[in-house]
């Protein structure tokens, strides 16, 4: 049985040039160049592995919503973590992926 994906609502608001390195170092780290991250324009995806020629259908284990412009046009919102258990996701998993990508704890 598939289970439904896991989330957490959150509010965390980021400066606008913590956000952009975030996404620049998740573009660095892209599934398609050997990483774990893609994203989607306000998404984070996180992946298991790499995506591997002729196997680039993977789920991802987890995603970030990120909202550009929240609260104001200086800053980012982080508003929602959402994993697949069923993809070997948790919530420790994507924390520990965004404060990769921030540099710094977020919990």
């Amino acid at each position: 049985m598939v289970k439904p994906w896991q989330e957490r609502s959150v509010s965390i608001v980021f400066p606008i040039a913590e956000a952009w390195r975030m996404f620049r170092l998740a573009a660095q780290w892209d599934v398609h160049k050997g990483g774990r991250y893609e994203s989607r324009g306000r998404i984070l995806l996180i992946h298991a592995a790499p995506f591997t020629q002729g196997y680039e259908r993977l789920s991802p284990q987890g995603r970030a919503e990120m909202h550009w412009d929240m609260p104001d046009d200086m800053h980012v919102t982080l508003t929602k973590v959402a994993w697949d258990l069923d993809e070997g996701g948790s919530e420790d998993l994507m924390w520990e992926a965004l404060e990769l990508l921030a540099g710094r704890s977020l919990r």
